[in-house]
């Protein structure tokens, strides 16, 4: 396939250094990255496209997973990145922390509530509870009740409703999929606890406690903040996106990836169950998963089948 560069796309000179130096940060070059060159966080633009030896590579860390030794290393990683920054060090220990214990989605991370992260005491416990956000495409029957609301509205004659063909819906369904209205969001909870005299325990309370002191008003434990010439602003009612929290994990090791902590725990229970419906249940509630599949997945990339 061949090799477009940056400079090639058409971008603005100013976003071109921007993919450059985070082509940098995470240690990726021309070797690793075929057809397109652009980052998935610009709007407009396609996504990375990863060549075969990158591909392997990939494949080769979702199996072995994150070794504790990976984790300590990253955890000193923050201490010389973020030397001078107690905010930046706390907070990416903080990350690193719950996303190792918890293996949740990183979006779920990123909008834990300040208030959602208790001791408990009396059972030496550090309980989170976490926000679950599950989305659902709605069916075709529930877009052809869609068009009949859009019909009583007044939006929609009756005459084009019924001239539209088997076609028609089917290409609308799918367009009305990819909006609002014709998902389902569901946010149910989940909580987890980890021990209170762990060390993940002691860096998230240490993270947490800091916030509580410097910024009360915080509703979210990783509030969204921009710095803005020089300043460095905090909005208290917003939370960071998921984005934010893997661009972190990058500089702590350009080899870990936010979903990566998540098959790693994944991979945690399959070797302690192995290849048992046991395990598919275990993996199904620790990463509160909706299919019994998608755990499966997991434990069928770590765990070998054993033949007679």
């Amino acid at each position: 396939m061949e090799l477009l560069l940056i400079r090639d796309i058409g971008l603005t000179p100013c976003i071109r250094t921007i993919l450059a130096q985070w082509c940098s940060l995470i240690k990726w070059n021309e070797k690793t990255m075929t057809n397109v060159c652009v980052a998935k966080s610009f709007k407009g633009h396609k996504k990375w496209v990863l060549n075969e030896e990158a591909t392997e590579i990939r494949k080769q860390k979702e199996e072995e997973g994150i070794a504790e030794e990976e984790i300590q290393n990253m955890y000193e990683m923050t201490g010389k990145i973020f030397a001078n920054n107690t905010y930046f060090r706390l907070r990416a220990k903080a990350i690193v922390a719950i996303a190792d214990k918890n293996g949740n989605r990183r979006s779920e991370i990123a909008s834990l509530k300040v208030s959602e992260v208790k001791e408990i005491p009396e059972r030496q416990e550090l309980e989170l509870k976490f926000t679950l956000s599950k989305k659902r495409k709605k069916g075709q029957q529930q877009y052809r009740d869609h068009l009949l609301k859009l019909v009583n509205k007044g939006e929609l004659t009756y005459h084009e409703y019924q001239n539209k063909t088997i076609a028609d819906i089917e290409k609308g369904w799918r367009e009305w999929q990819k909006t609002s209205d014709g998902i389902c969001i569901k946010t149910p909870s989940s909580k987890k606890s980890i021990e209170l005299d762990s060390q993940a325990a002691q860096i998230i309370l240490e993270y947490r406690n800091w916030i509580i002191r410097n910024h009360p008003g915080s509703k979210y434990l990783f509030p969204k903040n921009k710095m803005v010439f020089g300043n460095y602003y905090f909005f208290n009612k917003r939370h960071a996106d998921g984005s934010t929290l893997l661009s972190i994990v990058k500089q702590l090791d350009p080899n870990v990836w936010m979903h990566l902590f998540r098959s790693t725990k994944a991979g945690h229970i399959a070797d302690k169950f192995g290849r048992t419906i046991n395990a598919v249940h275990e993996v199904k509630d620790a990463l509160d998963l909706e299919k019994e599949e998608t755990a499966w997945h997991y434990i069928k990339n770590k765990v070998a089948k054993k033949m007679d």
